[in-house]
């Protein structure tokens, strides 16, 4: 996809009414960065579109195997830390992917990438629960990759680096989606 995925999962968790949310609680930011995903959200751990996620969360480990649809739309699937991968090596390697990937304007002190795939990563930031949300100066997105029980993991594009980072994160925290479409 060449934008943020935007689709409301309300499904609940054990402290929050929903799973995804919009930056500052507000609609416009929503259209403008997409969601933010808890990793629950993004594997689909209710089983509402597939059971290739169902049951992942933090506190749980998963057997996902194979490819995961999780919230992303009939057709597309939440990628693997390989397939992203695939992407950072593709787009000049660890060291050079922010700048090919990042959008042309409104990262913070001019740190812009050039977009040369079109793949207009904008500094949309993370959440921690409904109620704390990143400052914007970075972009932050899931893998379908699960590392351990409380761990999955996550990609990391700041407004100061040309690359980007990759490690593990919490599930309980909030990121990005991107969805990959399904090879037939």
């Amino acid at each position: 996809m060449a934008e943020n995925l935007n689709f409301a999962y309300n499904e609940p968790t054990e402290d929050l009414d929903s799973s995804s949310f919009c930056y500052d609680d507000t609609t416009g930011n929503c259209l403008k960065f997409g969601r933010y995903y808890m990793w629950s959200a993004a594997m689909d751990s209710a089983g509402v579109f597939s059971d290739g996620g169902k049951g992942c969360g933090y506190g749980d480990t998963c057997n996902a195997d194979g490819t995961v649809r999780g919230v992303c739309p009939s057709g597309w699937h939440l990628p693997s830390m390989d397939e992203w991968r695939e992407l950072i090596f593709t787009a000049g390697g660890d060291s050079l992917v922010g700048d090919v990937l990042k959008s042309k304007i409104g990262w913070y002190r001019d740190g812009n990438g050039i977009d040369f795939y079109g793949f207009s990563i904008l500094p949309a930031g993370f959440g921690f629960d409904k109620a704390g949300f990143s400052d914007a100066f970075y972009a932050s997105f899931w893998s379908s990759t699960e590392n351990d029980d409380e761990t999955a993991d996550a990609l990391y594009f700041s407004y100061d680096s040309y690359g980007v980072d990759v490690d593990d994160s919490d599930k309980d925290t909030a990121y990005s989606i991107r969805c990959v479409k399904n090879k037939n």
